[in-house]
């Protein structure tokens, strides 16, 4: 134990009668110094024990004040570190937002710059492909459509990183009207017909007798349907691929089966996450983003529907499927919930 200086010095000018030690789980931590009795008697056995059991509360009581500083003390240095890290990653994340901001910023920007033309390239290469500029030969025909797909693949991409960059910053906009979905289904077989046809596979479609009316911005469930038949397409080898729309109680019940390579059970959960993609699309070596079914979910969910896709395993083909509310006198509402 090291004695203090002051108490060192007190102890030498006056010298002590009984010195009884301070410890602590078999520590000394001090000492107490008693001068003589009042009453000039020495200090008997009892006094001593008496003495003893003063000191050992003592030793506690001073043990526990210091142990009660040294947690004041870290728990003021504590505070100091955790104020000091939260104002860090306070700042690294208004920093990650601006970025996050000027990220989806530029997408919109080059999304809408890029849009145009390649909506100019894909016109001028329909009317080329339907004859209007003169009959092609074969091997012209068939290296033009392969520019109209590559075409295609980035519009869509455009439509995509658009539509979440309008979601990410709350900007996505809804125009509901009531429209029949038999037509937009019958214009979206029409378009890719040419595309199934290419690959030398079926594009069937049998449509309602009956119209099914629907509260609906017509322009994103037409890129919804478009999303799910072209990757049927796609996806599909030999065979073909299979669209039906239905009425199914309150519900438009619209679903494409193809017998495609299909989809492995573990990949079900994670089809419509964004960037995501099966694990064997590799094989069939197609180009894609993983976002058109993220987007086609947003899209349905923001018109109180639900997406779904089913297979019973790989190369067993898949079937993709969306049901949407028919008319009803309660108007849907946009992704933030606000009624249209």
């Amino acid at each position: 134990m090291v004695w203090n200086p002051v108490a060192r010095e007190y102890l030498l000018a006056n010298i002590p009668r009984v010195l009884v030690p301070l410890n602590v789980k078999d520590k000394a931590i001090g000492v107490i110094a008693f001068g003589a009795k009042e009453s000039g008697d020495i200090y008997n056995q009892e006094d001593i024990e008496v003495l003893k059991v003063i000191s050992s509360q003592v030793a506690i009581a001073l043990e526990n004040a210091t142990l009660y500083e040294q947690t004041k003390k870290f728990n003021i240095k504590l505070t100091k570190e955790v104020s000091r890290a939260t104002a860090d990653l306070q700042q690294a994340n208004t920093e990650l937002r601006k970025l996050d901001e000027a990220k989806s910023e530029f997408i919109s920007i080059a999304s809408h710059q890029l849009r145009t033309p390649l909506t100019v390239i894909k016109g001028y290469v329909s009317m080329m492909l339907e004859g209007s500029f003169g009959k092609l030969a074969p091997t012209v025909d068939e290296n033009l459509y392969k520019v109209y797909e590559s075409n295609e693949r980035l519009i869509h991409l455009v439509e995509n990183l658009l539509n979440i960059s309008r979601i990410e910053s709350g900007r996505l906009q809804f125009n509901f009207a009531k429209e029949d979905l038999t037509d937009t289904v019958a214009s979206v077989v029409e378009e890719l017909s040419h595309t199934s046809e290419m690959k030398k596979i079926y594009l069937k479609y049998s449509p309602p007798k009956e119209q099914i009316m629907v509260d609906m911005d017509e322009e994103k469930i037409r890129q919804v349907v478009i999303n799910l038949i072209d990757n049927a397409i796609k996806y599909t080898k030999k065979g073909g691929v299979t669209v039906s729309l239905q009425k199914q109680a309150d519900k438009a019940y619209f679903c494409v089966s193809d017998s495609g390579m299909g989809i492995a059970e573990k990949d079900l959960p994670n089809l419509f996450k964004k960037f995501s993609r099966g694990k064997d699309t590799s094989i069939v070596h197609t180009e894609g983003t993983g976002l058109g079914l993220f987007v086609g979910k947003m899209m349905i969910e923001a018109h109180k529907g639900k997406i779904w896709a089913e297979s019973k395993g790989t190369a067993q083909g898949s079937k993709f499927c969306f049901t949407i509310p028919l008319i009803n006198k309660q108007p849907p509402k946009t992704l933030e919930g606000k009624v249209v």
